[in-house]
């Protein structure tokens, strides 16, 4: 049965599947990239991102000698930027080793960012071996298809995709199963199209709506946040998320827990300021955090240096990387023409 069925969705993907860049052209350097981009993002989007990415950084040589400011700022808009960081610092690795992305599991996953699917999606994608790459989209595939009910570890769903995969072109059939989970095996399935149907334990049994078992999602945490955009003639004050915090690398105004205080002002801004304008409030979502941003303009009448801040000239604040609540803040106050 599951060689039948591993044919028949190879003849399905052959037909149906998506063209994208990096499938076009699966270079290992490709493959990293674009999978590392497509964590928590459509693929539609990525491909923007992508061809950018590849055409200022065509190579893990030009990625290791990029300044990591560049690096990020060619990331935004897409999230989670230890990412990005993580890939600088594996390019770094492979330089100063003098060698290209390994062909091994074991050692793709030594290098930092790199976990099981991306080094799967790697060796099979890249190399042509057999390899399972079990991400969202696999694991709701090859749960259904075996009708695994409940809470199932990753090593077994690996297993049950290795099972599935034939010896014969395993990296087509191991891409199929990511196309079919993106396109049609979604949460709600479009079973009636699929090349599965007819072997699917949870489509056969009716159970495709409890099959695979939904998690329970991590409680969001609720902040309200006061920004602060102080300027002085042609500077506005800018902090620099330090690394290793939430957000590091990334630029935001200084900001501070919101406060009823009609008159709060942070107490180690130590010189004067006055108020200008208020901003409307913005949201900023990350990791289990959604943070409301109450911000306000204020104009500084000395210029005093405060540690952890640096004034920044107000013609160069769009070459920065913002957080995306404090971007949409800088679009608020390059609209309101203040400055």
């Amino acid at each position: 049965m599951t060689q039948d069925s591993s044919n028949d969705l190879k003849s399905w993907f052959v037909q149906e599947k998506r063209s994208f860049p990096w499938r076009d052209a699966p270079s290992p350097y490709a493959v990293w990239i674009s999978e590392i981009m497509l964590q928590q993002t459509r693929a539609s989007v990525v491909v923007g991102y992508f061809m950018r990415w590849m055409k200022l950084f065509p190579s893990i040589e030009a990625v290791a000698k990029a300044p990591v400011e560049e690096l990020i700022k060619a990331w935004e808009g897409l999230g989670y930027y230890s990412r990005v960081r993580n890939i600088q610092k594996a390019a770094i690795f492979l330089q100063e080793k003098g060698s290209e992305l390994p062909a091994s599991l074991q050692e793709l996953l030594e290098l930092p960012g790199i976990g099981p699917y991306t080094a799967g999606a790697i060796v099979s994608f890249a190399f042509h071996q057999k390899a399972a790459a079990v991400d969202g989209n696999v694991a709701r595939v090859i749960s259904r298809y075996y009708g695994l009910e409940g809470e199932v570890k990753r090593s077994l769903l690996e297993e049950k995709t290795s099972l599935f995969l034939p010896e014969e072109e395993p990296w087509v059939v191991m891409e199929a199963l990511i196309e079919l989970g993106a396109t049609l095996c979604q949460k709600t399935p479009k079973c009636k199209e699929c090349p599965l149907q007819s072997s699917c334990e949870a489509h056969l049994q009716e159970k495709t709506e409890f099959i695979p078992a939904k998690k329970k999602k991590q409680d969001s945490i609720y902040l309200h946040k006061q920004v602060f955009i102080i300027m002085h003639e042609e500077e506005v004050l800018i902090e620099k998320k330090k690394e290793g915090q939430v957000l590091g690398g990334l630029m935001e105004f200084p900001s501070f827990p919101y406060s009823n205080e009609q008159e709060f002002i942070p107490s180690h801004f130590s010189f004067l300021m006055e108020w200008v304008e208020d901003l409307p409030q913005e949201k900023q979502s990350f990791t289990k955090y959604q943070v409301d941003l109450s911000s306000s303009i204020f104009r500084a009448l000395e210029k005093k240096d405060i540690d952890g801040y640096k004034w920044i000239k107000i013609d160069s604040l769009t070459s920065l990387t913002f957080s995306s609540g404090h971007k949409r803040i800088l679009q608020r106050l390059l609209e309101v023409n203040i400055i």
